[in-house]
């Protein structure tokens, strides 16, 4: 399955990198495993949006917001808990 980030997420992305590393690998990490086998689903929640299904990853503190089909995962936000669903 391909990844693809948007430009907000990559942006997240590498403020958490600088911020904090360890998580920043965690969150690498899940989305890799969850790419290479997605009949596993780690921890893995459906959200409905205005127009299309959303899912949510979560990795320890941080929330990874994705869309997916068949061939790809794409990653739009990728935030704290405490921000990512406003």
């Amino acid at each position: 399955m391909e990844i693809v980030y948007s430009g907000k997420a990559a942006k997240q992305m590498k403020s958490i990198c600088k911020a904090d590393q360890k998580s920043a690998e965690m969150i690498f990490q899940a989305i890799e495993n969850y790419a290479s086998n997605p009949q596993v689903p780690p921890d893995i929640k459906i959200l409905k949006g205005k127009k299309a299904i959303f899912y949510r990853l979560r990795m320890g503190n941080y929330r990874v917001v994705f869309e997916r089909d068949k061939t790809s995962m794409r990653n739009y936000e990728i935030r704290h808990r405490q921000g990512v669903y406003k």
